[in-house]
């Protein structure tokens, strides 16, 4: 947790574990089940062997080697440190993926259906900005 930049409270929350549960677990008055140990695996991106005290190697969880860049690491940190911002995190994120447009009217001669499509973010602006009737042209 403290490498990750997580407090227990955050981990408890990513987990879904009881704070009674994780302090058994810290303090290794316990230890926590296998889908316990998934779940914190996942969380702090670590292997079971690793959590498990079976190995020294720390790789991520389910992948042999993961490095974050120093950009990449900055922006988790910032994720975690700061739940306020959270939702503008994933805004952004949305942001960069392509919009999906619905198209309700079939086409003048009825070969085209209404559908779901991807456009991009300019086809979208443009359309945005076309004017809506004569008297703006």
């Amino acid at each position: 947790m403290n490498e990750r930049g997580m407090t227990q409270a955050e981990l408890c929350a990513l987990t879904g574990i009881p704070k009674s549960a994780m302090t058994q677990y810290i303090h290794a008055s316990f230890r926590p089940k296998q889908n316990r140990t998934d779940l914190l695996c996942r969380a702090l991106n670590v292997s079971p062997a690793w959590i498990m005290g079976l190995t020294d190697t720390r790789s991520a969880y389910g992948v042999i080697t993961t490095e974050l860049t120093v950009d990449e690491d900055r922006l988790v940190r910032a994720y975690r440190e700061h739940p306020e911002l959270r939702s503008e995190f994933l805004r952004v994120v949305d942001m960069t993926q392509s919009p999906k447009v619905f198209r309700a009217a079939k086409s003048k001669d009825g070969r085209v259906a209404p559908s779901v499509e991807n456009r991009s973010s300019e086809w979208i602006q443009r359309i945005s900005d076309a004017p809506e009737t004569d008297e703006e042209l």
